[in-house]
């Protein structure tokens, strides 16, 4: 019972100790929910969703869950356009870039937002012309969290 009451205890605290971790069910519903505040790139439709949990380390305990949306864009959008389309939707949001040189004159452009503790990635590495014509929104709600 004392160990009982010590594991709760620290669970309760936040600490991941024994697998007491986020609740899966809880943070990916808080992260479906910001995702819900977003819109689409237009004329884009989903493909497919998916949450994964992440670690501050390899062997650590999971200390959260993204949740990947990748959406499909009409022929003949550009990485730009879908960036250019967060930046004015997040407009009161920080943001900042990546743009990752890959084969040839390519460039992968990502774009990360944050309000809050809310994280918002935006990754068109398949916008380029060899590519599927997707994107991918990669949302954490607490991705800055202290």
């Amino acid at each position: 019972m004392w160990r009982l009451l010590i594991i709760a205890s620290l669970c309760a605290m936040g600490t991941l100790v024994f697998g007491c971790g986020p609740s899966k069910n809880d943070y990916i519903t808080h992260n479906e929910a910001l995702i819900e505040t977003l819109s689409a790139f237009p004329s884009s439709s989903v493909v497919r969703t998916a949450s994964s949990d992440y670690r501050e380390d390899e062997h650590g305990p999971v200390v959260g869950y993204t949740t990947n949306v990748v959406y499909e864009v009409p022929s003949g959008t550009t990485a730009d356009d879908v960036i250019e389309f967060y930046k004015r939707q997040l407009s009161s949001w920080m943001v900042s870039s990546e743009d990752i040189p890959v084969a040839g004159d390519d460039v992968v452009r990502i774009a990360h937002f944050r309000h809050g503790e809310n994280g918002v990635s935006v990754n068109t590495d398949n916008l380029l012309p060899s590519g599927a014509n997707t994107y991918e929104l990669s949302v954490d709600y607490r991705r800055y969290r202290e």
